[in-house]
């Protein structure tokens, strides 16, 4: 659009499709629930916690992954994002681009006690948050829950930390089990959004066969109206001097004749359109009511040029 090189058919289409995306989003449950690790998290995160507004989030790693589930924390407004990386510079990085801080790799344990919610993702070969670790880190805490989400292959958190009080750790094979439900629940709600998609199509292609007779849908109103001007001046020039109320009683009946008359035509040759006759019975009412034969802007198949 931007490029001008989209035209009135395709802008009305792109316009329609955009209607029924929001249309299968706000009418049905085909948009809700996490169906990525990335939103699993999110989902996982707030309802073991209740919320993530005022949280402290920690993302352990920088990779696609954690950035991709870092991404969808951050949009549940919470507190603080603190990034610890091997790489500074890569924390650094990736937590400028979030509204985040970074931190040393060497002050795990201090951001760890900082949290309240710990995303790890760290291309590493063995775990990296130990159950010495988190002893450590659980004392500093006092008392305040720390839910640990590991989605790191292998395993970034050694299991055990999860016997600790206050700590709650999902791995991978939980979010993928959430994601699993949630596609599963999204899959009853295909049918509907296809039935909202097959009417959008219908409605497009209503509209799109309705152009091939619009011109002379409109022609046909001109003529009409054009006589109806004429014939009111001539018989209000004819009764001589009149109100203001009686001269616009026969302005409107002349109007209200023409209208009625216009009227079916007007239907029915919307109604050949969609059947694909439109181009056949427009010429026949141009040839009726001697109109132009080809109105601007059609081609000589009878599209509107897009």
């Amino acid at each position: 659009l931007e490029a001008g090189t989209v035209g009135p058919v395709l802008d009305a289409l792109f316009r329609k499709a955009i209607e029924c995306g929001k249309r299968a989003r706000t009418d049905t449950a085909i948009g809700n629930n996490a169906a990525s690790v990335g939103y699993a998290a999110v989902e996982l995160a707030a309802k073991t916690l209740g919320t993530l507004g005022g949280r402290r989030v920690l993302l352990i790693g920088a990779g696609e992954m954690a950035q991709a589930a870092a991404s969808n924390l951050c949009r549940s407004n919470v507190l603080e994002l603190l990034v610890v990386n091997r790489t500074y510079e890569r924390a650094l990085e990736l937590a400028q681009r979030l509204g985040g801080k970074a931190m040393p790799w060497d002050s795990l344990s201090v951001a760890l006690a900082r949290a309240d919610v710990v995303l790890c993702s760290v291309a590493a070969p063995q775990v990296v948050v130990g159950r010495d670790m988190m002893q450590g880190v659980v004392s500093q805490r006092a008392d305040r829950p720390l839910l640990l989400i590991d989605i790191g292959v292998p395993r970034n958190v050694d299991p055990d930390v999860a016997g600790l009080d206050g700590v709650h750790l999902y791995d991978i094979d939980d979010l993928a089990h959430v994601v699993e439900d949630n596609l599963a629940e999204r899959e009853a709600h295909v049918p509907h959004v296809e039935a909202l998609v097959a009417g959008a199509v219908d409605e497009f292609a209503a509209w799109l066969a309705s152009r091939e007779v619009a011109p002379t849908i409109r022609d046909l109103h001109d003529m009409a109206q054009s006589i109806c001007d004429a014939q009111v001046l001539q018989a209000l020039q004819r009764l001589g001097p009149l109100g203001d109320r009686e001269e616009e009683i026969i302005r409107s009946l002349g109007q209200a004749i023409a209208n009625k008359l216009l009227h079916e035509p007007t239907v029915q040759l919307k109604h050949f359109a969609q059947n694909g006759q439109g181009v056949q019975y427009a010429q026949a009412v141009r040839d009726l009511f001697g109109l132009a034969s080809t109105p601007p802007g059609e081609t000589h198949t009878g599209h509107p040029i897009a």
